[in-house]
Protein backbone atom coordinates (compact mmCIF):
# COMPACT_ATOMS: atom_id res chain seq x y z
CA UNK A 1 0.00 0.00 0.00
CA UNK A 2 1.17 3.59 -0.73
CA UNK A 3 1.95 5.38 2.02
CA UNK A 4 0.74 8.74 1.21
CA UNK A 5 -2.79 6.88 0.68
CA UNK A 6 -1.93 5.19 3.80
CA UNK A 7 -1.85 8.78 5.47
CA UNK A 8 -4.39 10.24 3.67
CA UNK A 9 -6.91 7.42 4.78
CA UNK A 10 -5.70 8.06 8.42
CA UNK A 11 -6.68 11.98 7.95
CA UNK A 12 -10.06 10.68 6.47
CA UNK A 13 -10.59 8.76 9.66
CA UNK A 14 -9.79 11.30 12.16
CA UNK A 15 -11.82 13.72 10.34
CA UNK A 16 -14.77 12.03 10.03
CA UNK A 17 -16.29 11.74 13.35
CA UNK A 18 -18.69 8.93 12.31
CA UNK A 19 -15.93 6.74 11.00
CA UNK A 20 -13.33 7.25 13.92
CA UNK A 21 -15.70 6.38 15.92
CA UNK A 22 -16.80 2.85 13.93
CA UNK A 23 -12.83 2.36 13.94
CA UNK A 24 -12.63 2.55 17.41
CA UNK A 25 -15.72 0.69 18.81
CA UNK A 26 -13.71 -2.32 19.31
CA UNK A 27 -11.12 -1.23 21.65
CA UNK A 28 -14.31 -0.06 23.58
CA UNK A 29 -16.44 -3.41 23.23
CA UNK A 30 -13.19 -5.33 24.35
CA UNK A 31 -12.62 -3.28 27.42
CA UNK A 32 -16.46 -3.23 28.66
CA UNK A 33 -16.11 -7.08 28.15
CA UNK A 34 -13.70 -7.23 30.29
CA UNK A 35 -14.64 -5.15 32.74
CA UNK A 36 -18.12 -7.29 33.37
CA UNK A 37 -15.83 -10.42 33.30
CA UNK A 38 -14.04 -9.36 35.93
CA UNK A 39 -16.61 -6.67 38.02
CA UNK A 40 -19.59 -7.73 36.93
CA UNK A 41 -19.58 -11.50 36.26
CA UNK A 42 -19.31 -12.71 40.28
CA UNK A 43 -22.56 -10.59 41.03
CA UNK A 44 -24.35 -11.99 38.14
CA UNK A 45 -23.14 -15.24 39.10
CA UNK A 46 -24.06 -15.15 42.40
CA UNK A 47 -27.35 -13.36 41.91
CA UNK A 48 -28.77 -15.16 38.94
CA UNK A 49 -26.73 -18.35 38.75
CA UNK A 50 -25.91 -17.11 35.04
CA UNK A 51 -22.38 -18.09 34.04
CA UNK A 52 -21.66 -16.31 30.96
CA UNK A 53 -18.11 -18.34 30.91
CA UNK A 54 -19.67 -20.85 29.54
CA UNK A 55 -20.55 -19.56 26.07
CA UNK A 56 -17.12 -17.99 26.37
CA UNK A 57 -16.40 -18.96 22.31
CA UNK A 58 -20.00 -17.64 21.40
CA UNK A 59 -19.01 -14.07 23.12
CA UNK A 60 -15.46 -13.98 21.65
CA UNK A 61 -16.40 -14.97 18.39
CA UNK A 62 -19.23 -12.66 18.43
CA UNK A 63 -16.53 -9.48 19.01
CA UNK A 64 -14.76 -10.93 16.54
CA UNK A 65 -17.16 -10.56 14.01
CA UNK A 66 -18.25 -7.61 15.16
CA UNK A 67 -15.07 -5.87 14.53
CA UNK A 68 -14.79 -7.52 10.74
CA UNK A 69 -18.67 -6.07 10.56
CA UNK A 70 -17.73 -2.09 11.60
CA UNK A 71 -14.25 -2.26 9.96
CA UNK A 72 -16.14 -3.34 6.69
CA UNK A 73 -18.78 -0.68 7.10
CA UNK A 74 -16.86 1.95 8.65
CA UNK A 75 -15.03 1.16 5.06
CA UNK A 76 -18.27 0.88 2.97
CA UNK A 77 -19.03 4.72 4.15
CA UNK A 78 -14.99 5.85 2.79
CA UNK A 79 -15.82 3.86 -0.50
CA UNK A 80 -19.16 5.91 -0.84
CA UNK A 81 -17.60 9.14 -0.19
CA UNK A 82 -14.88 7.60 -2.89
CA UNK A 83 -17.86 7.67 -5.24
CA UNK A 84 -19.34 11.18 -4.41
CA UNK A 85 -16.10 12.76 -4.41
CA UNK A 86 -15.43 10.82 -8.40
CA UNK A 87 -12.60 9.47 -6.95
CA UNK A 88 -14.04 5.98 -7.92
CA UNK A 89 -14.25 6.96 -11.28
CA UNK A 90 -10.85 9.14 -11.69
CA UNK A 91 -9.15 5.44 -10.74
CA UNK A 92 -10.75 3.89 -13.44
CA UNK A 93 -8.63 5.91 -15.84
CA UNK A 94 -5.11 4.98 -13.60
CA UNK A 95 -2.36 2.74 -13.79
CA UNK A 96 -3.59 1.30 -10.42
CA UNK A 97 -7.35 0.72 -12.02
CA UNK A 98 -10.05 -0.47 -9.58
CA UNK A 99 -7.79 -3.15 -8.43
CA UNK A 100 -5.35 -1.04 -7.10
CA UNK A 101 -7.96 0.90 -5.68
CA UNK A 102 -9.47 -2.01 -3.74
CA UNK A 103 -6.33 -3.15 -2.65
CA UNK A 104 -5.51 0.68 -1.22
CA UNK A 105 -8.97 1.80 0.27
CA UNK A 106 -8.82 -2.42 2.15
CA UNK A 107 -5.33 -2.67 3.73
CA UNK A 108 -5.58 -0.55 6.39
CA UNK A 109 -9.11 -1.88 7.93
CA UNK A 110 -7.52 -5.89 6.93
CA UNK A 111 -4.24 -4.74 9.08
CA UNK A 112 -6.19 -3.03 11.88
CA UNK A 113 -8.79 -5.90 12.10
CA UNK A 114 -5.98 -8.50 12.60
CA UNK A 115 -4.14 -6.35 14.86
CA UNK A 116 -7.89 -5.92 16.93
CA UNK A 117 -8.61 -9.39 16.42
CA UNK A 118 -4.99 -10.56 18.04
CA UNK A 119 -5.05 -7.76 21.28
CA UNK A 120 -8.85 -9.72 21.28
CA UNK A 121 -7.16 -13.05 21.99
CA UNK A 122 -4.77 -11.52 24.62
CA UNK A 123 -6.92 -9.36 26.38
CA UNK A 124 -8.64 -13.04 26.91
CA UNK A 125 -6.21 -14.59 26.80
CA UNK A 126 -7.87 -17.02 24.24
CA UNK A 127 -5.10 -18.47 22.47
CA UNK A 128 -5.98 -21.58 20.38
CA UNK A 129 -4.03 -23.97 18.36
CA UNK A 130 -2.01 -21.60 15.39
CA UNK A 131 -4.14 -23.37 12.39
CA UNK A 132 -6.92 -22.08 13.72
CA UNK A 133 -5.60 -18.70 15.21
CA UNK A 134 -4.63 -17.99 11.77
CA UNK A 135 -7.95 -19.14 9.94
CA UNK A 136 -9.64 -16.91 12.31
CA UNK A 137 -7.43 -13.91 10.94
CA UNK A 138 -7.98 -14.68 7.36
CA UNK A 139 -11.53 -14.99 7.42
CA UNK A 140 -11.94 -11.81 9.88
CA UNK A 141 -9.97 -9.88 6.98
CA UNK A 142 -11.95 -11.25 4.02
CA UNK A 143 -15.55 -10.76 5.97
CA UNK A 144 -13.77 -7.10 6.20
CA UNK A 145 -14.10 -6.62 2.66
CA UNK A 146 -17.23 -8.52 2.13
CA UNK A 147 -19.20 -6.13 4.32
CA UNK A 148 -17.43 -3.22 2.71
CA UNK A 149 -18.61 -3.81 -0.50
CA UNK A 150 -21.69 -5.00 0.03
CA UNK A 151 -22.56 -1.85 1.75
CA UNK A 152 -20.98 -0.42 -1.55
CA UNK A 153 -23.76 -1.91 -3.78
CA UNK A 154 -26.34 -1.59 -1.48
CA UNK A 155 -26.45 1.69 -0.37
CA UNK A 156 -26.73 5.08 -3.10
CA UNK A 157 -25.21 7.74 -0.07
CA UNK A 158 -23.97 7.45 3.40
CA UNK A 159 -27.73 8.19 4.94
CA UNK A 160 -28.95 4.84 3.01
CA UNK A 161 -25.82 3.16 4.23
CA UNK A 162 -26.48 3.98 7.95
CA UNK A 163 -29.68 2.23 7.71
CA UNK A 164 -28.27 -1.16 5.34
CA UNK A 165 -25.64 -1.23 7.83
CA UNK A 166 -27.78 -1.76 11.31
CA UNK A 167 -29.43 -4.44 9.03
CA UNK A 168 -26.18 -5.99 8.26
CA UNK A 169 -25.03 -6.35 12.08
CA UNK A 170 -27.69 -8.72 12.12
CA UNK A 171 -25.05 -11.43 10.52
CA UNK A 172 -23.74 -12.19 13.99
CA UNK A 173 -26.55 -13.83 14.86
CA UNK A 174 -25.64 -16.61 13.05
CA UNK A 175 -22.72 -17.59 15.47
CA UNK A 176 -25.90 -18.74 17.91
CA UNK A 177 -27.65 -20.48 15.07
CA UNK A 178 -26.62 -24.26 16.56
CA UNK A 179 -28.72 -22.76 19.41
CA UNK A 180 -32.21 -22.67 17.39
CA UNK A 181 -31.95 -26.07 16.44
CA UNK A 182 -33.78 -26.08 13.13
CA UNK A 183 -32.76 -27.19 9.95
CA UNK A 184 -33.92 -24.55 8.46
CA UNK A 185 -32.38 -21.21 10.46
CA UNK A 186 -28.99 -23.11 10.33
CA UNK A 187 -28.68 -23.81 6.80
CA UNK A 188 -29.71 -20.23 6.19
CA UNK A 189 -26.75 -19.51 8.43
CA UNK A 190 -24.24 -21.71 7.37
CA UNK A 191 -24.41 -19.26 3.57
CA UNK A 192 -23.33 -16.39 5.86
CA UNK A 193 -19.54 -15.93 6.31
CA UNK A 194 -19.44 -15.37 10.12
CA UNK A 195 -21.04 -18.26 11.32
CA UNK A 196 -18.39 -20.31 10.56
CA UNK A 197 -16.02 -18.25 12.98
CA UNK A 198 -17.55 -20.66 16.10
CA UNK A 199 -16.69 -23.96 14.19
CA UNK A 200 -13.30 -23.11 13.57
CA UNK A 201 -12.43 -21.32 16.84
CA UNK A 202 -13.61 -24.99 18.45
CA UNK A 203 -11.06 -26.26 16.02
CA UNK A 204 -13.56 -28.31 13.88
CA UNK A 205 -11.48 -29.22 10.25
CA UNK A 206 -14.94 -28.99 8.51
CA UNK A 207 -15.58 -25.44 9.54
CA UNK A 208 -12.45 -24.20 8.23
CA UNK A 209 -12.92 -26.19 4.83
CA UNK A 210 -16.30 -24.81 4.46
CA UNK A 211 -15.51 -21.47 6.09
CA UNK A 212 -12.97 -21.04 2.99
CA UNK A 213 -15.58 -22.01 0.46
CA UNK A 214 -18.06 -19.51 1.46
CA UNK A 215 -15.80 -16.69 2.04
CA UNK A 216 -14.16 -17.37 -0.79
CA UNK A 217 -17.43 -17.57 -2.79
CA UNK A 218 -19.02 -13.96 -1.25
CA UNK A 219 -15.68 -12.00 -2.08
CA UNK A 220 -15.14 -13.60 -5.67
CA UNK A 221 -18.60 -12.84 -6.85
CA UNK A 222 -18.18 -9.31 -4.80
CA UNK A 223 -14.72 -8.46 -5.97
CA UNK A 224 -15.45 -9.69 -9.77
CA UNK A 225 -19.02 -7.60 -9.31
CA UNK A 226 -16.80 -4.55 -8.25
CA UNK A 227 -14.30 -4.85 -10.60
CA UNK A 228 -16.85 -5.36 -14.00
CA UNK A 229 -19.63 -3.05 -12.95
CA UNK A 230 -20.16 0.22 -14.53
CA UNK A 231 -19.32 3.43 -12.08
CA UNK A 232 -22.50 5.05 -10.79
Amino acid sequence: MNRSVMVADVKNVVREPVILGMYSMPIFLFIIMKSYLIWGHPIVLESFHFDITAYQPHVLMTLTALTANVLGMATGFMMLDDRDARIYELMQITPLGRVGYLINRMMMPVILSMVYVVGLFMIFNAWINLISVLTILIFVCVQVMIFGLILFFLAEDKVKGLTYAKVLNLVMLTIFADFAQHSLLIGVAKVIPTYWLLGVYQGHLNSILWGIVVHGSWFGLLSYGFIRSKAK
